[in-house]
């Protein structure tokens, strides 16, 4: 199972791959400019209806908001 974790470099993303890198957890990271407007787009709005970073999502389970 391989988390893909959702995070823009503010504060709070930053620590969703610190966390996973120290749990040793695969994870792919994937950028969501929010200066860009970017977690507004209806893709990203499909996966995440908040709208927010960071959140994850595994093969086997929905969003998980704000993991930070």
């Amino acid at each position: 199972m391989t988390i893909q974790a959702y995070a823009f470099s503010t504060p709070n993303s930053v620590k969703v791959p610190i966390t996973l890198e120290e749990l040793g957890l695969p994870y792919e990271l994937k950028s969501v400019n929010v200066r860009k407007g970017e977690q507004k787009n209806p893709e990203f709005l499909s996966l995440n209806a908040n709208g927010k970073v960071p959140f994850s999502l595994t093969d086997q389970e929905r969003p998980t908001a704000h993991l930070s």
